[in-house]
């Protein structure tokens, strides 16, 4: 069996698409989210659209504890909160692919309009963050 991926704002349209993208392919999924019972409703879901995956929805923390490969998958205004909560959670191996988009849209703004990010871009941001 595979191991599991997480991915962290599961519970949203990108990680959710994801997630069960994933799991149509046969790669377990443990869906993370701030609330375990969005994560859990998220799982069942998931199941239901793909009724041979394997979903499990957890609290953010304990899901990214149970895969060595993490996907953010949240907004980019949450991105700093949520890598700040996660620091002690993720561990030195553990692959974290980062799915931030930093739109305006983010602030209220177009989506259209990328907003520029003093690193570089929200994955550099993200590995200054991580370090």
């Amino acid at each position: 069996m595979a191991s599991p991926v997480c991915i962290v704002g599961g519970t949203g349209a990108l990680g959710f698409g994801l997630a069960v993208r994933l799991g149509s392919a046969g790669v377990p999924v443990v869906i993370g989210s701030r609330d375990q019972g969005r994560a859990e409703e998220a799982a069942t879901r998931a199941s239901a659209e793909i009724p041979g995956g394997s979903f499990t929805g957890l609290q953010n923390e304990s899901a990214v504890r149970e895969a060595d490969t993490v996907i953010l998958s949240v907004p980019f205004r949450n991105q700093v909160e949520n890598l700040a909560n996660l620091h002690k959670a993720l561990t030195d191996g553990q692959l974290l692919i980062d799915a931030t988009v930093p739109l305006a849209a983010a602030f209220g703004g177009k989506a259209t309009r990328s907003l520029g990010v003093w690193q570089g871009s929200a994955a550099q941001q993200a590995s200054e963050l991580c370090a």
